[in-house]
């Protein structure tokens, strides 16, 4: 970020004598001015900040992994990136783990796992769980949120689970809604949280 930084004064070094314009050094809110002969920080006033500050990029990392190849497709049709957003998906539980290993390899946290939790090869519980392995290995300074996106009944033992994975939540699709009906909801909840 860069702001004006106002005409210095003429000042006096009190450590070499030396008199005249120091440098002017801005730093986030302030401006630093330093004698030009020995370098000794003689001020330290504020900056202007400009009028029109541009907000902070979010890089969103979406991890989706669902059996359903045509729900894949409505959620990859619907997603609408930003600059840096990445979308990837997979068709099973062992893809999703491969992915999210491969992000956290490359120090691209995804910001978000959403996964069925009936799949093949791999299911979606055995899936999160063996995420949260990798992500303890690898020693994130916060966990990925995991969303579960299934029909599967939100019982005792899934809340149990849910409890253990921590910072994971149980989101139900709707049932006889089609690809496109799904990706719409999924897609709101996620902008929403």
């Amino acid at each position: 970020m860069s702001f004006a930084v106002p005409a210095p004064p003429e000042l006096s070094c009190p450590a070499c004598g030396h008199r005249g314009a120091p440098n002017a050094l801005p730093y986030r809110t302030l401006s630093y001015y330093t004698c030009g002969a020995c370098g000794l920080v003689v001020s330290v006033r504020p900056g202007v900040r400009p009028n029109a500050t541009p907000a902070p990029t979010v890089i969103r990392r979406i991890l989706l992994a669902d059996g359903s190849a045509m729900l894949r497709q409505a959620v990859r049709q619907r997603f609408k990136p930003g600059p840096g957003d990445q979308f990837v998906e997979g068709g099973d539980g062992f893809e999703m783990l491969t992915r999210y290993t491969e992000a956290m390899r490359a120090g691209e946290q995804p910001t978000t796992i959403v996964m069925d939790v009936a799949m093949p090869v791999l299911d979606g519980k055995n899936a999160a769980l063996m995420i949260r392995a990798v992500e303890d290995a690898f020693e994130p300074a916060k966990r990925s949120p995991i969303v579960f996106h299934t029909t599967h009944p939100n019982d005792e033992g899934f809340q149990r689970l849910l409890a253990y994975l921590g910072d994971a939540t149980h989101l139900p699709k709707a049932e006889g809604a089609s690809p496109e009906e799904l990706a719409d909801a999924l897609l709101k909840s996620l902008t929403e949280s």
